[in-house]
C-alpha cells in the first residue's frame, strides 16, 4: 500500500459501515483515510499488493491509511475479497497452502537481514481462518527506505460462498529505532465488526 495520502479520502464517520462485495466493517478508529481499489491477488503472502484505486462497485480492496506527518511510520488496514480457491473451505488444506506461501516469502535474502512469521489456524474473528503474524527488517542495502514491518493477516472462507476468501489484516512499518504508531486499539474495531458479521 503506497505511502502517498493525497488519493486516500478522510473517514467521514467512524460509525458508519463500509460495505466491500457483500461484506462490512467499520473503519480504525482514530485519523485514517480510506480508499477502494482493484488489488492484485498475486502479491505478498503477508498483506495484499496494493493496486489502482477505483469506483466501489469495481472494488475487491478496502484499504485505510495511517502516516505520520513528519517521518516515515505508516500504518494500514485491509480487506481484500479473493477469488475461488482450490482448497475451498478445507482449513488444513489452506493453512498448508498459506504455511508454503509465507515460508518461501521470508526467505527473501536479498530484501530482509531478519523476517519471522507464525502461521496458525485462529478462531478469533467468530469463524475459523487461517492467521498469519509476521515481523520484518530489510537490510540497510535495500534499494527503498529501510523499515521494519509488523501485522497481522487472516485469510478467511467467505460467510456467503465458500469458494471465495476474505483476507483482513493490519500492519505498521517505521525505520529501526523509531516508534511504531499506536494502533493496535485503534484497529481493534475493525477486527471486530468482522468478526461481529460471522455471528
Amino acid at each position: 500500500m503506497e505511502q502517498s495520502l493525497r488519493p486516500f479520502y478522510p473517514v467521514p464517520n467512524e460509525n458508519e459501515r463500509y460495505e466491500l462485495q457483500g461484506v462490512s466493517v467499520l473503519p480504525p478508529q482514530g485519523p485514517w483515510r480510506f480508499a477502494f481499489a482493484r488489488g492484485n491477488e498475486s502479491g505478498s503472502w503477508l498483506d495484499p499488493a496494493d493496486g489502482d484505486h477505483v469506483a466501489r462497485k469495481h472494488a475487491n480492496l478496502l484499504k485505510f491509511a495511517r502516516m505520520a506527518s513528519t517521518d516515515y511510520r505508516r500504518a494500514g488496514a485491509f480487506i481484500l475479497i479473493r477469488r475461488p480457491s482450490i482448497v475451498g473451505a478445507d482449513m488444513v488444506a489452506l493453512h498448508a497452502r498459506v504455511e508454503q506461501g509465507v515460508r518461501a516469502e521470508i526467505r527473501d535474502r536479498l530484501q530482509y537481514e531478519r523476517a519471522e512469521a507464525d502461521v496458525s489456524v485462529d478462531r478469533s474473528l467468530g469463524r475459523p481462518c487461517v492467521r498469519v503474524v509476521f515481523h520484518t527488517m530489510d537490510r540497510p542495502s535495500w534499494p527503498t527506505v529501510r523499515k521494519v514491518r509488523r501485522g497481522t493477516t487472516f485469510w478467511c472462507p467467505a460467510l456467503t460462498a465458500t469458494s471465495r476468501f476474505v483476507q483482513i489484516g493490519f500492519f505498521d512499518e517505521f525505520p529501526p529505532g523509531a516508534e511504531p504508531l499506536p494502533i493496535e486499539e485503534e484497529v481493534g474495531r475493525f477486527l471486530g465488526s468482522f468478526a461481529a458479521s460471522a455471528s
